[in-house]
């Protein structure tokens, strides 16, 4: 070949290479192109045993005031405005979960009728993840709850919304109730049934209010995609968007409500969300597959004066508050000493040694001479505890949900174990004796004998008035308890626009002045821990073991009936509404089935730590240990 063509025909070649690559690249890269397009709404089928559709909605990410922005009405608590609140784009579903949306990803048979669009309730937070991780393995996609932030942009409108002045609306996407909620009624009605906001999202007002991702605060967190407070998974969540029953306000678009993590009811449901990218979730919130439900069986813990799961050593701590209220640092260890180091500077730390009372109640003895401090508890999961205590001012610490850590998370210098004078070995201690009290003997809690049953007097409340409980801590409801000297207990909830339910009747009973037991007309039992302290702030504090509220304090005080809102009488002794069980001392539940394809059996593929196999389409083509 003639050498002066040579370098020609190399650029010849480099040429037609380049152009062959671009070629392949622009042949190959549909995806790429497709998700170079603005994102769009979309339609996902999906099931089990059957298909259900359900339809995604794309958000444009935008920024904006999150709280109370409407120049009409009264706003509704907990909603202080927080200005230049930023939201990525995202996915948010048409309508709530519905019953056949349900069934059809749990691997349920189809309901027939307009029940099947019905929203999907009595659903707790776990629930909700373990439908997310089911969800994924069939799709491949991570689906998830929104958090708050992304809820009320979506409720509000959006960028079209903010544009257009639909944030200052009362309601999700009008300030006519009757438009856009499902109100008035006794149960919801089929999803889609009002008018829908202009980004053609359904039910954002009544019907039923929806779990959302954020820990309960009593105040909005901003900045850009926010994801709210730093909180211990396992803690008390938050509701938005009213539902069919109660008070007007409780279904603007603006309102938020406390929620028990583990409580379920007929007017709380879901919807779904997703981000951008359909594989990961916002910084902060964790992703479905990797919440459970935590396993609690009290009966394989040693019933001694000192409860083995207290004890942090010199490494861990236990760190918590309530709402910002009574937050400290403990360290316990396991020889007998324990500090109490408050959070709050108008508080004091708190040294001495301490022992527990039939694993109920943690007693601090203070070396300096000063009152002992009860903190009655309910153990969450191994690493979380809720607490009260017996101190005068009831937001002194400790109080609230503690998660125990290790100590050089916090930052905050190391917490020296302290020199207790008399220090009482566990084997030494004795009720009256050595270091317990006189009514802190230990007993067979699992069949609580004759001899360490009583009637606490203090919990009487006399004719014509009663314990109650007003509003607050993140809701809208009241309580009242009635305890009388013929051994009758009644426990009721008041909502405003409802009526009295009674959650518990029956005869009651107290041991060691600390656990309350209610023993309902068909044997049925409901547990509490309780306090009864010298004050007028809040005397009567108690722990629930009902499985809808495990761990829910309630503080009360006696008012006359005619003070009382909502159950100003005696309460009668009606049916108690049946709201769960008793977890005190249970064994926990038994890991539920997982169907698949009849005849086909399930693929392999399984979700919770390889658990629970489902049936899946795409087994095969993704990880499904990567939700």
């Amino acid at each position: 070949m003639n050498k002066k063509y040579l370098p020609m025909l190399v650029v010849l070649v480099l040429v037609l290479v380049v152009v062959l690559a671009f070629s392949l690249a622009v042949g190959g890269k549909d995806v790429k192109e497709e998700d170079s397009e603005p994102p769009g709404d979309f339609v996902e089928s999906v099931g089990v045993l059957f298909e259900e559709d359900f339809k995604m909605i794309y958000v444009e990410g935008g920024t904006f005031t999150m709280g109370w922005t409407s120049p009409q009405g009264s706003p509704p608590p907990y909603t202080g405005p927080v200005k230049d609140v930023s939201v990525s784009g995202f996915y948010i579903s048409e309508t709530e979960v519905t019953q056949n949306l349900w069934q059809a990803v749990m691997g349920g048979e189809p309901i027939e009728g307009t029940a099947a669009n019905l929203p999907k309730t009595m659903i707790d937070f776990y629930d909700v993840q373990e439908f997310f991780s089911r969800l994924y393995v069939l799709t491949g996609r991570v689906y998830r709850l929104a958090t708050e932030a992304e809820w009320e942009f979506a409720a509000k409108g959006g960028k079209p919304g903010l544009a257009a002045g639909h944030h200052e609306y009362l309601f999700a996407g009008s300030n006519v109730e009757e438009e856009v909620a499902v109100f008035g009624g006794f149960r919801p009605e089929p999803v889609k049934s009002r008018q829908p906001n202009i980004l053609g999202i359904y039910d954002m007002s009544g019907n039923v209010e929806e779990w959302v991702w954020n820990a309960w605060s009593s105040e909005h967190v901003g900045g850009t995609d926010p994801t709210g407070i730093d909180s211990p998974i396992h803690a008390q969540r938050t509701r938005r968007g009213g539902t069919y029953t109660g008070e007007s306000f409780t279904r603007y678009a603006a309102a938020r409500q406390i929620r028990s993590i583990d409580g379920s009811d007929p007017g709380l449901g879901f919807r779904i969300a997703l981000s951008l990218d359909q594989a990961s979730v916002p910084e902060g919130m964790v992703k479905p597959g990797g919440i459970r439900r935590p396993v609690i069986d009290e009966r394989d813990i040693p019933n001694t004066y000192r409860d083995p799961r207290w004890v942090t050593g010199d490494d861990y701590v236990w760190n918590g508050d309530f709402m910002g209220f009574g937050g400290a640092t403990m360290k316990v260890w396991e020889s007998g000493e324990m500090v109490v180091r408050p959070h709050s500077s108008f508080d004091r730390t708190i040294a001495g040694q301490w022992y527990t009372v039939n694993n109920i109640a943690l007693i601090l003895v203070p070396s300096d001479g000063g009152d002992r401090i009860t903190i009655p508890y309910i153990f969450m999961s191994p690493d979380m505890v809720v607490v009260n205590n017996d101190r005068t001012n009831v937001f002194m610490a400790p109080t609230g949900r503690y998660n125990k850590l290790p100590e050089e998370q916090l930052g905050r210098g190391a917490i020296a174990r302290p020199v207790v004078p008399d220090l009482v070995t566990t084997g030494e201690i004795q009720a009256g004796v050595r270091l317990a009290a006189a009514n802190h003997q230990l007993w067979d809690m699992d069949n609580i004998p004759a001899e360490a049953r009583g009637q606490d007097p203090r919990l009487l409340d006399g004719p014509d008035q009663g314990w109650w409980m007003g509003f607050g801590a993140g809701g809208e409801h009241t309580y009242r308890k009635d305890f009388d000297p013929d051994g009758q207990f009644r426990f009721s909830v008041y909502t405003p626009g409802q009526w009295n339910n009674v959650l518990a009747r029956g005869e009651w009973f107290t041991v060691n002045d600390l656990f309350l037991r209610v023993i309902g007309p068909d044997g049925r039992t409901n547990d509490y821990l309780y306090l009864v302290v010298d004050t007028n702030m809040y005397p009567l504090r108690h722990l629930s073991f009902q499985d809808y509220e495990r761990g829910d304090s309630r503080l009360f005080s006696i008012y006359p009936n005619e003070q009382v809102i909502g159950h100003n009488y005696e309460i009668p002794t009606g049916d108690p509404v049946l709201m769960g069980d008793s977890t005190f001392r249970q064994p926990p539940p038994s890991p539920r089935e997982c169907p698949g394809i009849p005849g086909k059996g399930t693929c392999g593929n399984t979700i919770h730590d390889c658990t629970c196999p489902v049936f899946c389409r795409i087994c095969l083509s993704h990880d499904c240990s990567g939700h």
